[in-house]
């Protein structure tokens, strides 16, 4: 499964798997019409669409029940008043909280 699979970094992903043996490919994101759009662009039968949102463990519980490899391109994008107010930047250092159950 590849998380932000109509991404930069989810394409390049994508067209690697597409040259392996590999049976199904999921796409996860957030974009039903990109995802749609990459349907008809490619029209191959490996690929299993999920929509969801990567923040969001419930969705992500189904399509990760069925992967056995997951490539994270997903990015949340942020601005950096955004990260100041989560508290994520501290003076010129960057921190990542990692959250996990």
């Amino acid at each position: 499964m590849i998380t932000g699979g109509r991404g930069s970094f989810g394409n390049v992903v994508l067209r690697w798997c597409l040259s392996t043996d590999i049976n199904e490919i999921g796409i996860f994101s957030r974009h039903e019409k990109k995802q749609y759009d990459m349907r008809k662009a490619f029209s191959n039968e490996k690929f299993k669409f999920y929509v969801g949102d990567f923040r969001d463990p419930e969705s992500l519980s189904i399509p990760m029940r069925a992967a056995h490899y997951v490539f994270h391109a997903a990015a949340l994008k942020v601005s950096f008043t955004h990260l100041k107010l989560l508290g994520l930047i501290f003076g010129d250092r960057k921190c990542t909280r990692v959250y996990h159950s």
